[in-house]
């Protein structure tokens, strides 16, 4: 097995106002309840199929169904598509073929892990299918993913056997479905988090891996050859990672771009990070620390350009934010919405268009599936409205007694200046005001706003201007 040994890079990122705007959420499931789990794909004619599971009771859930044919802006009545009894039925994906026809796995009486089984249901164009059990003579299977290739050969991945447990899959192809198989075996207990495929009819795929007993998952790449029907070694391109969050997608040339949420251990004890690694050709390129104490990370690339979204931790509300990096290298990001309980679970960027499927609360104390899409910009550049980034500095950093922070605005506007630990929690505030164009040059002395002295450790400078933001971590040494 290769092992890629990341080392942890720290960059700043900036919040940016984008001239396209992201439509109004849709209410896609419209039902009294909680649902959630959702997943959705786009057929060539355009038609987005999107599939959920709704919770009856505590003993019933259900797997749903719903289209859009007109761009995500009205939706079908919900249709029942899985008819199971008093079982729960979860995380259901769905794909389509090049004759729209339709294919969805859920994990079927997950209530009982030793009971559990896959199965797969299909749509062709006229009617459902009876499922068919994918996980056939496999009990306790779950954890299922799916997808399908140029050629319409449809895989189903499962994981079995607990902590020391593998992944399997089977395809169906013309009709057929293949034998159960097991690539990996040893110490090598992978989870198929995601996968992605290209125009050959590989298979990329992105696993939460932990080797023999270890609890601590690692983000791992492998792929299957599909030209010579082989299965790559795993490459384990993260630390310690945190949870199942994740997300693969390839460039033009067909190499993996993954992230990830990850145990930073170099940024504070257990702190998430949402990291971001790529393969160039040859070797894994480091890791980039794209920012802190995130959720559900995703990765979308169209015409060549990476698309990141987390959901972050706010205060009152929270935030879910799509980042891409500039021609400098940045990584800028949009604040999509600001929302008390929304789960962004599946971005897919398509023909110049991010779609976003989400569920959560807004109102009725209902939980909802909802839909969001933008148009992407491919023709301009992303400007910097409110201040220069070359012209944002902290010297000295890090520092013992004080450290300065200067910048630049450009324009007039409201400026806030605020200091954060790693946590999230607010230390003081060094400029909260409007503010006309001009250098500025604030003094932070490692003071909180009740004039104690901090801990040593990192800390994040946090600028705002209008709608801009940038954040830089600081490191205080202990005076």
């Amino acid at each position: 097995m290769k092992k890629c040994i990341p080392l942890l890079l720290f960059l700043f990122l900036n919040f940016s106002a984008i001239s396209q705007e992201w439509s109004e959420l849709v209410n896609v499931s419209n039902m009294e309840g909680i649902d959630y789990f959702p997943d959705f794909c786009i057929d060539n004619n355009n038609v987005i199929h999107c599939v959920w599971s709704h919770k009856v009771n505590n003993d019933q859930i259900i797997v749903y169904y719903a289209k859009s044919t007109d761009d995500g802006m009205n939706w079908s009545s919900p249709e029942n598509i899985s008819f199971n009894g008093d079982v729960w039925c979860l995380h259901p994906h769905i794909v389509s073929d090049s004759q729209n026809h339709l294919f969805v796995t859920y994990d079927y009486d997950t209530g009982s892990t030793s009971q559990s089984l896959v199965f797969l249901k299909m749509f062709d164009g006229n009617s459902w299918s009876n499922a068919d059990t994918v996980s056939e003579g496999m009990p306790g299977a779950f954890k299922n993913t799916m997808n399908i290739d140029y050629s319409n050969r449809v895989y189903c991945f499962w994981y079995n056997g607990a902590l020391t447990g593998y992944f399997y899959y089977r395809y169906f192809e013309n009709g057929i479905w293949s034998q159960t198989l097991c690539p990996y075996s040893g110490n090598n207990h992978i989870v198929v988090l995601e996968t992605v495929i290209d125009p050959f009819n590989n298979v990329h795929c992105l696993g939460a891996l932990h080797i023999g007993l270890n609890y601590d998952e690692q983000a791992s790449y492998f792929m299957f050859d599909n030209e010579n029907n082989i299965w790559s070694d795993i490459c384990e391109v993260s630390g310690k990672s945190s949870g199942m969050d994740a997300g693969i997608d390839i460039d033009i040339i067909n190499y993996p771009h993954i992230t990830w949420r990850q145990k930073t251990y170099l940024t504070g004890p257990n702190n998430d990070s949402t990291m971001y690694r790529f393969f160039d050709g040859n070797t894994w390129k480091e890791p980039e620390l794209i920012v802190e104490d995130p959720y559900n990370q995703k990765l979308q690339i169209t015409n060549n350009k990476v698309y990141i979204l987390n959901w972050e931790k706010g205060d009152p509300l929270n935030n879910i934010v799509i980042y891409e990096q500039n021609n400098s290298g940045n990584w800028i990001g949009e604040i999509v919405i600001s929302v008390e309980i929304m789960v962004p679970e599946k971005l897919l960027s398509q023909d110049f268009t991010h779609h976003l499927l989400l569920y959560g609360i807004i109102e009725d104390n209902n939980y909802e599936i909802y839909y969001m899409n933008k148009e992407i910009d491919t023709t301009t550049q992303i400007l910097h409205e409110n201040f220069s980034l070359d012209k944002v500095n902290i010297t000295p950093n890090p520092f013992r007694n004080a450290t300065s922070i200067s910048f630049t605005i450009l324009k007039p506007d409201f400026i806030s200046l605020n200091i954060f630990d790693l946590a999230g929690r607010h230390v003081t505030t060094l400029m909260n005001e409007f503010k006309i164009p001009g250098n500025y040059n604030l003094l932070w002395d490692g003071n909180d706003i009740n004039g104690n002295v901090v801990n040593s450790g990192l800390y994040l400078v946090r600028l705002q201007c209008g709608r801009n933001i940038l954040t830089r971590s600081v490191e205080c040494l202990k005076k």
